[in-house]
């Protein structure tokens, strides 16, 4: 044997307790190293598998042969410099095209500036001829309002004559109800004598109890409850006939104050409250249903009704002329803006006519106006220009005011409306 087979064997032999402790744990180093190794040549082989399944797909396309062509960057810049020449005439065509465009439509909506200004001139003409057709027609409308107030009083009065006819029939319904009560109640005292006469002992018969005792009793009851609803229904009656002389009295005193042109300012607003409240006190008073109170109950639906009839008619009256006002101030805005175009002076003199119909009695002091126009910027309203020239024109007039202040008279200037409304 060779002398190196012959160390081998004698390292095997060798006792651990004899080994140094490094050689063991550069052993254990290299045992961990060994089983990284095969654990990572265990995951390579397991992705080379996954990855070789697909190697006949891949080779097929690889059997295809592509022939890729590169293109340098010189050849790109001759290439956009050759398009830049071919588009370049046709883009100076179409700009061309388009500022000839642009300026016909310039010319088209010059020509449509001036058609818009000769309609407005033709509107504002017209707008004239309808406001005087409108004052013209004013007139007659207050006319015909007159004659509808006029029928409107005929039949409030009409209707006064029905309730009092109504009220009348009332009180003769009550006296005879009275009347029926005052002739029960005689008799209803006639039975209770009778039957007071009845319950004593004679002296020939025997004190013995009556048979007939216990009949006179519910007798004696029922009378007594058919007293006390008499005595409720009359009560009941009399309330009611209150009631409504109060309300004939109210709507009398109301009749009387009414003139030959019309209602005077009166409170109405109220009587529709006073029938609701009428209505209800019936209501809870009255334990069945009367044709009176049906009666009344339908003719307080009618007034009601017709108030609230009038009441809509006046508000669309109202909401229609304050239209009106509106367009006539906005037309009346374009005519001065239109006869005085220079340094704002047709918006001035528009805004001072607005100013004047806006205000209590349609007239103004003139230091008020400074609020509105301050005179630091006279030179873009013109303020002093805009009212000589509707005092001249009879627009408005100034007036002087004298004033006492600290015990001296003090003048002020005010500007008037001189046209109605």
């Amino acid at each position: 044997m060779s002398p190196r087979m012959n160390e081998m064997n004698d390292i095997r032999f060798i006792d651990t307790s004899q080994v140094p402790r490094t050689y063991i744990q550069s052993l254990e180093q290299c045992v961990y190293r060994l089983q990284d190794s095969s654990s990572k040549l265990q995951n390579t082989l397991f992705n080379l598998k996954s990855n070789s399944r697909d190697f006949s797909r891949i080779k097929k396309l690889l059997d295809c042969q592509r022939v890729y062509e590169l293109v340098t960057e010189p050849e790109i810049r001759d290439t956009q410099s050759s398009l830049a020449v071919q588009i370049e005439p046709r883009i100076n065509v179409l700009l061309s095209k388009a500022e000839e465009m642009l300026q016909e439509l310039i010319i088209r909506e010059n020509e449509l500036q001036e058609e818009v200004d000769k309609r407005e001139m033709e509107l504002d003409a017209e707008m004239k001829k309808s406001s005087q057709l409108e004052f013209k027609e004013n007139g007659n409308h207050l006319s015909q309002v007159n004659r509808k107030k006029q029928q409107k009083t005929i039949n409030t009065k009409k209707e006064l004559t029905e309730l009092k006819k109504k009220m009348k029939r009332m009180e003769k319904d009550v006296e005879a109800l009275e009347k029926e009560y005052e002739q029960k109640e005689e008799e209803l005292k006639l039975q209770k004598q009778k039957v007071m006469a009845e319950r004593k002992p004679s002296a020939i018969k025997s004190p013995k109890k009556s048979p007939s005792k216990k009949n006179t009793g519910i007798i004696l009851e029922k009378m007594e409850e058919q007293i006390k609803d008499l005595d409720n229904l009359i009560y009941v009656k009399t309330i009611f006939l209150n009631d409504k002389q109060r309300a004939l009295n109210e709507t009398q005193y109301e009749f009387d104050n009414i003139s030959g042109e019309g209602i005077k300012k009166k409170k109405y607003q109220n009587q529709p409250e006073f029938f609701k409240r009428a209505l209800k006190q019936i209501e809870t008073k009255f334990y069945a249903q009367d044709d009176d109170i049906n009666e009344f109950e339908a003719l307080c639906g009618f007034y009601l009704k017709s108030l609230n009839i009038d009441h809509f008619k006046i508000l669309q009256d109202i909401s229609k002329y304050q239209g009106l006002r509106v367009n006539c101030v906005v037309n009346m805005k374009k005519l001065c803006k239109f006869l005085f175009p220079i340094d704002n002076l047709g918006s001035t003199v528009a805004r001072i006519v607005e100013i004047l119909l806006d205000s209590d009695n349609q007239e103004i002091y003139i230091n008020k106006l400074g609020l509105e126009f301050p005179p630091e910027q006279n030179h873009l309203h013109r303020l002093q220009t805009a009212i000589t020239l509707l005092n001249k024109f009879g627009v408005t007039e100034i007036v002087c005011e004298e004033e006492l202040r600290d015990g001296q008279n003090e003048n002020k200037m005010i500007l008037r409306l001189m046209v109605d409304n």
